[in-house]
């Protein structure tokens, strides 16, 4: 199936106010990583200052070429149209900008300036051509906060909740930073799919006017989450070397399965993998679909791995801790963290069963009443498409005013 980018999609003010919602955590958070590294200094922990710095800095660049490929790709589609003043940046000035790090923040301003003249001040007319680039805008910079919680936010909140076990002493600045850290991540999550489902046009959107729906979606994102972030500290707590050999033998595992999906999210060999190496350490804590298809067995798949490599993780932390030190705790993260993840995939469960919007197919009928009336409807796919669904290309194959949908 092809999603026409010439159909609008949707935007609306509330896709404006979680874009705004967005810059303003990810301003704060380059507030408190300041605030964070200042205190490692003045504490003379200049070990944990190192690590810090070592994942803003790999994050962050990491970051900045993944939306300088993104400019690159886009300006190379034959229906490009420079629309808003970060696009229309010569090559040399939206380089160096990327050079001083703040790609992120070009684009934040770009959507905030567009969504700001699609929600407020555009015609009707002017609205209809604006909302399908304030939604592609959107895109780009929701993919890459899903980068960057992932590379940079996750890490930080498993050295943080490292240091408090290691040290029993709690920080208010690392506190609100961990707390922080699962509002930023999660939101970027509900973000993306909210703007992939907007620029899919044959997607029915999500229901926002009533919380339960939402409260399911993050709570089951939380709950995995938290149980991966504690099983992984609890392991990294025992010793780096484990921890180092867990992550590089699935993190491979996942690179190669996201090879073997043979993903087309950028379209050149070299960035291709670039991406699957970014998706695969995506994968390492949280789904991510990363190809098109029914994702109901991938996900089946991904959740029992990461349920057991989760209790592999506790047994190895178990049986080489410091039982002084954790017996406190010990029986609680052995219960605890498992139940957690269990938990998690059931509230993932509920919310596609009850609450997520479900791909209606549309059948072929001659009837000229029934194509009038447009409710010839044939009963809802059992497809499940992410909650997160696959990142469509890039770079389309064949006609350019195309976008490959997950919903093949």
């Amino acid at each position: 199936m092809k999603a026409k980018r010439d159909n609008q999609g949707t935007y609306s003010g509330r896709d404006f106010a979680f874009t705004c919602f967005g810059f303003v955590l990810f301003m704060f958070d380059v507030v408190l990583d300041i605030k964070v590294s200042v205190g490692f200094y003045q504490e003379g922990d200049y070990a944990s200052l190192i690590v810090f710095v070592l994942i803003i800095g790999f994050s962050s660049m990491a970051i900045q070429v993944f939306s300088w490929i993104f400019f690159q790709v886009d300006r190379q589609k034959d229906d490009y149209v420079p629309v808003t003043w970060a696009e229309k940046l010569s090559v040399r000035q939206r380089a160096a900008l990327h050079v001083i790090q703040l790609g992120m923040v070009v684009r934040y301003i770009a959507a905030i300036k567009l969504g700001y003249m699609v929600t407020f001040c555009s015609t009707t007319t002017d609205k209809a051509s604006l909302v399908r680039f304030v939604n592609f805008v959107s895109h780009d910079l929701k993919l890459l906060s899903v980068f960057e919680t992932s590379s940079e936010t996750i890490p930080q909140m498993i050295l943080m909740l490292y240091i408090f076990l290691q040290s029993n002493k709690v920080d208010y600045v690392q506190c609100v930073k961990f707390g922080g850290g699962f509002l930023t991540v999660t939101n970027s999550v509900v973000n993306y799919h909210m703007s992939l489902r907007a620029t899919l046009t044959e997607k029915k959107q999500l229901k926002v006017r009533h919380f339960c729906p939402w409260l399911v979606y993050f709570g089951w994102n939380l709950l995995l989450l938290a149980s991966r972030i504690v099983a992984v500290t609890l392991l990294t707590s025992v010793s780096f070397c484990y921890i180092g050999f867990n992550f590089l033998c699935v993190w491979a595992a996942f690179l190669l399965w996201a090879w073997k999906k043979n993903t087309k999210l950028i379209g050149r060999p070299k960035s291709e993998w670039l991406y699957r190496a970014m998706a695969a350490l995506i994968l390492y804590f949280n789904w991510f679909n990363v190809a098109e298809g029914r994702t109901l067995g991938r996900c089946i798949i991904y959740h029992s791995f990461i349920f057991v490599d989760n209790l592999t993780l506790l047994v190895v932390w178990y049986i080489f801790r410091d039982t002084h030190d954790t017996d406190g705790y010990a029986m609680h993260a052995l219960i605890g963290v498992p139940a957690m993840y269990l938990s998690g995939v059931l509230c993932r469960g509920v919310y596609y069963w009850r609450f997520h919007p479900k791909v209606w197919m549309e059948k072929p009928n001659n009837s000229q009443e029934d194509n009038e009336k447009l409710q010839n409807l044939g009963p809802p796919s059992d497809e499940i498409s992410l909650g997160d669904e696959s990142v469509p290309s890039l770079l389309t194959v064949g006609d350019s005013n195309t976008v490959s949908s997950p919903a093949q």
